[in-house]
């Protein structure tokens, strides 16, 4: 039973990472990622997207922290990511962050530190906003329920 449902999360993760379309305007590390929460449209620099068939998907509040679908962010910026034994991977330029799901710690070039706890909501593993931003090494600002990541000129 562990097995399968191990099977399926990793499953549900790697078709998560489908329904984020590439764009090819600009270099990924020069894109600005637009996000509102509850909100399942997103704009990648003024393009309009959405986080897929299921419009439950979405950047959500928990305890007055904002999360979002991990893969979202890392794939739109380009950056690598992988989920492998209950660790959620991103490796940017200069900078590998580890999250060890539903724990509330996360490791920074081996380095451990203490953050958000992670979660599945609809088969999808979320993380905290600011993690995945510092993760993808992009500024990350926050105006109410609007987000903004990228390098704003």
């Amino acid at each position: 039973m562990k097995k399968s449902l191990t099977f399926m999360f990793v499953l549900m993760l790697s078709l998560s990472s489908l329904s984020v379309p590439d764009a090819q305007a600009k270099p990924a590390n020069e894109r600005i990622l637009k996000l509102t929460v509850n909100s399942h449209i997103y704009y990648v620099d003024d393009v309009k997207y959405d986080f897929g068939a299921n419009e439950k998907v979405v950047p959500l509040i928990k305890n007055g922290s904002v999360y979002v679908p991990a893969r979202t962010i890392p794939n739109w910026f380009g950056t690598p990511n992988s989920y492998k034994s209950g660790q959620f991977r991103i490796v940017a330029k200069d900078r590998t962050t580890i999250f060890d799901t539903h724990k509330k710690k996360i490791y920074i070039n081996g380095r451990q530190f203490t953050t958000l706890e992670s979660f599945v909501f609809e088969g999808k593993l979320y993380l905290p906003i600011g993690r995945v931003a510092d993760a993808v090494e992009q500024p990350l600002v926050r105006n109410g329920n609007s987000i903004t990541i990228g390098q704003m000129r």
